[in-house]
């Protein structure tokens, strides 16, 4: 069963106004905002956040936990600060119409989602014929959610992996 984690926000901003990573020209989406470093110095008091980029930041311990216990791979891009930027590698298409959203309203440039999509409390749905989220799994939605420049993916993780998450008290996540 694939489970949403969220995280608290930390207000950061790892790119500052950087008008020149490649975007949509149409609705303002970074087409890949991972593609280039990230020259913030956020320290947050979180293991896990969102800069305002709705970017996911790691701590170190975060980072070296998931290294040992998730089944899928992550990637972990290193910031200013010491913090990591987690990015898993496997993705998964969402079911939008459980989320009550039209998946036929997307930008006609880039297909994107058009619209604010960024506070989603439901059960995540993966659509029919992909592969499950296993128990200690970390994996991202294909689809970006949040408004314009500030749009990233959803964090879901396997239900086994979020007891773990729990039990080791990591601080900022929302299970």
């Amino acid at each position: 069963m694939a489970i949403i984690l969220d995280c608290v926000d930390n207000y950061c901003d790892l790119r500052g106004s950087s008008e020149k990573l490649p975007m949509c020209p149409t609705c303002q989406v970074f087409f890949d905002p991972y593609g280039h470093g990230f020259p913030g110095k956020a320290k947050p008091k979180y293991d896990l956040s969102a800069t305002n980029e709705h970017m996911h930041l790691a701590s170190p311990r975060l980072m070296e936990f998931l290294e040992k216990v998730c089944t899928s791979p992550i990637e972990f891009f290193e910031t200013g600060g010491g913090y990591f930027v987690l990015r898993p590698k496997r993705e998964v298409v969402l079911d939008m119409r459980g989320f009550g959203i039209n998946p036929t309203a997307a930008c006609q440039t880039c297909g994107e989602p058009n619209g604010v999509y960024s506070s989603i409390q439901f059960a995540a749905e993966i659509l029919p014929g992909q592969m499950p989220v296993g128990p200690m799994d970390m994996v991202r939605s294909r689809q970006r959610f949040g408004e314009r420049r500030q749009r990233d993916f959803l964090l879901l993780i396997g239900d086994q992996l979020a007891k773990e998450l729990k039990a080791q008290k990591f601080k900022g996540l929302s299970i």
